[in-house]
């Protein structure tokens, strides 16, 4: 009964807490996700197919998406965009922690009007790719693609305090990557869930499987990894320790 208190209160029903959208979506409102593979090995392609499914899912609160790239244009990307009925928008590394906070700060805007501390203001529906007031609290997805630049230890980037504050923002982040120690410890301990891709060594996976709370023997991950079907991946959950293929 106390727990049940505290969760409703708490989580005062706006998704506030990592927890899971739909059993068909393999990642989780808040969360912090890497994608972890060789070039070319469609860790965006991955991520689009995610989005498509939750296209499907009803009411699930994600207002817009972001996509960081530094490349000029995606044909993945872009021919798949269109199956997805969330708004997009496209931006580089060097402008993201503007345009990010200047989003923050529009969603708490949003929060007060919808709270009634701030009279509301019909503009900001459009700021925020919204149609109505109707949405109790929104989301955010935001894509970075070839993240190891905003990993890197001389960039400066306001995102390695914001990836620690994801409930709090109401943001869901995925980053592709091609090398995991290109991420430090202190952000690997915040990750919700893994996808990792074939065309790793043996070596490297004993790596990557000692960081992660994985609930199986090494061997057994290693030949679910070995025996991966082309086109798939392994899924793990940081949550529940479970690995998947997907």
């Amino acid at each position: 009964m106390i727990d049940g208190v505290v969760s409703r209160e708490l989580n005062n029903g706006v998704k506030k807490f990592i927890e899971k959208i739909d059993p068909n979506v393999n990642f989780r409102y808040n969360s912090f996700n890497l994608c972890v593979g060789p070039q070319g090995s469609s860790k965006t392609t991955s991520v689009m197919k995610e989005l498509m499914k939750l296209s499907m899912v009803e009411n699930h609160n994600y207002h817009m998406i972001i996509y960081v790239t530094n490349n000029s244009s995606d044909d993945s990307f872009n021919s798949l965009l269109k199956y997805i009925n969330i708004p997009c928008v496209k931006t580089d590394y060097e402008h993201v922690d503007e345009q990010f906070e200047s989003l923050i700060q529009l969603k708490d805007d949003y929060n007060s009007m919808l709270e009634g501390k701030i009279p509301k203001d019909d503009s900001i529906l459009e700021a925020l790719y919204l149609d109505d007031w109707t949405s109790e609290r929104i989301h955010t997805f935001i894509l970075f693609d070839d993240a190891s630049f905003i990993f890197d230890k001389k960039t400066k980037s306001k995102f390695k305090t914001w990836f620690t504050q994801l409930r709090h923002l109401n943001c869901t982040i995925f980053c592709c990557i091609q090398i995991w120690g290109s991420l430090d410890v202190q952000l690997k301990s915040q990750l919700c869930g893994v996808y990792l891709y074939k065309g790793f060594s043996r070596e490297r996976l004993q790596y990557i499987y000692r960081q992660l709370p994985i609930d199986m023997s090494f061997e057994q991950f290693y030949s679910m990894y070995m025996n991966l079907p082309k086109y798939k991946k392994l899924v793990i959950d940081c949550k529940d320790s479970s690995v998947h293929v997907v």
